[in-house]
Formats: C-alpha cells, structure tokens, sequence
C-alpha cells in the first residue's frame, strides 16, 4: 500500500497542527497546546476530563490526532486554569485562554515530517506528488471494522422518532452523541472515497468532466446528507453509478439529518521537501489543508 515502512517507530511520524485563529489570552476557556506520544487525540480528552472532574462536552480539539507518533495540537478546557495536569506521554509547550471553545475543524492543516523506512524507489521519482494526490479519507477513517460498524449503527437506529427513548439516550448518553457522529463521518468518507475511486484513471490521475462542481480548484464529490448533488451531466452520472449500490447507506444518512456538503477530489501538498537518506530511508516534509490524510499521499506515492 505504501512504498516502504511507515510508523515503525514514533520517531518516524510527527504532526504539527496549524491553529486557525489567534487566542485573545482571555476568557473562560483555558488553551493547551500538547505534543503527545504514543497517545491519540482521545486518550487526551479522557485525561483532561478526569484531572478537571469535567464533562467531555467541555473540552474541545480541532482535529483527531493518531496514537503511532509524536504529535503536537491544541486542547481547550472550560472554566480551568492554566496549570497543565500531568499526564504520562504528554508534555504542554504552550497555554493560553480564548473567549471561545476549540472546535473540530478549526484549524488551517497540518505540517507533517515523515520518515519512510525500507523505501522501494528513489525520493526523486516522489516528486510527481507536488502536482497533487487523490484526496481520500484514509484507513484511520474507512477501515473496513469503521464501515462494518457503522452500517450496523445505522441500521439499528430507529426509523421513527420514539420520544421516551430518544429521552432514555440522551440521559444515559448512550449512543453518545460524538459515537453517532463518528458512525456518520465514517459512512459519509466511505462513499466520498468510492466515488473518487471510480473517478479516477488508470495512471491515478484525475480529470475534469461535464457538470464537475469544483472546490479549490479541483472536482468535488459528495459527503452525502440531505438535498440534491450539485453536479450536473456527464459527473452526475458517474456520482450516480458509483453510489448506487449504496442505496441504503445514502437513505439513512438523509434520515439522520445531516446535510449534503462537498469536499475536493484532488489536493495538492505545500512547503515540499524530501530527501534521501541511508539505508533505503526517506525523508518527508510537508503541508496539507485539514482533513486531508497523509496516509493517503503516501499511498498515491506508491504509484509506477
């Protein structure tokens, strides 16, 4: 899938998260900028929760973050104090306060410094990544356990809305709210990434069509919800045929109530630079808007 050995050690993945706004040093929200290791974006929240005797509800992210590497990004806690708690793997290099709770997707990208071990091919023949990668959620995200268990949630769920047990839920925070989403981000990647697949040509590439509706530049796919896909013609039909055996998924998703929005097909990584090194190693460094997986770049690497 890749072409070498990734993640051996922690050592070898590093992500640095980009904020997106400046904090105002004030408010009722304590800031924690953290690099963890050997701790993924979870293990910190619970943590955080614990040492402040909080709910989950108070404490905020803006991106989720693995467990094999060394990563640096921003938590924000209500109504605590300054003081980071100590925490086994995870060191605070920087508190502020903000007005504002950190949330998801608040943040520019992500800068990655990758180390690429038993590599298969020369880093000069990588370059053709400069010119862009197919942007599809990665295995973090779409694994085929995710998928599996989200279709099981999603057929489970109840089709009316039966108000006694909608209360029941809520008070018992069973399914919690943050479970069903992740059950719906899951489903929405799925078809996001099976509609790229089959956008895609044989030397992995990606063209525009007829009816494309573009997004920084590039043809979008559907994260499917409710209301009609934007597109039109020749990429309508392609989105159609590729979704169809989805039917199901599609349905209950618009039940659930989440709206349709698009995401680009295709990006392109910034502040590139990759070196080769000893031993079949290689060297990795670059940027990437949030959301777009670096697993995935590494995959379109793979590429002859």
């Amino acid at each position: 899938m890749y072409p070498g050995v990734i993640k051996q050690q922690y050592e070898d993945w590093k992500v640095c998260e980009i904020s997106a706004e400046p904090l105002t040093g004030e408010g009722e929200h304590a800031y924690f900028f953290v690099e963890k290791v050997g701790l993924n974006t979870e293990d910190i929240v619970r943590s955080l929760c614990d040492a402040w005797n909080v709910s989950r509800v108070d404490v905020g992210y803006a991106g989720r973050k693995d467990r094999q590497g060394i990563t640096r990004q921003w938590f924000s806690v209500k109504l605590a104090h300054n003081q980071w708690p100590q925490i086994e793997g995870a060191t605070c290099l920087k508190t502020d306060r903000h007005v504002r709770k950190l949330r998801i997707g608040n943040l520019l990208g992500n800068h990655f410094d990758i180390l690429l071990r038993d590599a298969e091919i020369p880093a000069e023949q990588l370059d053709h990544l400069t010119q862009g990668f197919p942007n599809l959620f990665g295995i973090q995200r779409v694994s085929a356990s995710n998928v599996a268990q989200a279709q099981t949630w999603l057929q489970s769920r109840p089709r009316r809305v039966d108000r006694k047990a909608k209360a029941k839920r809520t008070k018992n925070k069973v399914p919690s709210r943050s479970l069903e989403g992740w059950h719906m981000s899951v489903l929405r990647s799925h078809l996001f990434n099976e509609v790229v697949k089959l956008r895609l040509l044989p030397d992995s590439s990606l063209r525009v069509h007829p009816g494309d509706v573009l997004e920084a530049g590039f043809p979008s796919a559907p994260l499917w919800g409710r209301g009609r896909s934007r597109t039109k013609g020749e990429a309508l039909s392609i989105e159609e045929q590729a979704l169809a055996p989805f039917k199901e998924v599609c349905d209950g998703l618009e039940f659930a109530g989440v709206q349709q929005a698009r995401r680009a097909m295709w990006v392109k990584p910034s502040n590139w630079q990759i070196e080769g090194l000893a031993n079949s190693q290689i060297r990795f460094s670059f940027t990437l808007p949030k959301g777009v997986y670096a697993t995935s770049l590494l995959a379109a690497a793979h590429k002859e």
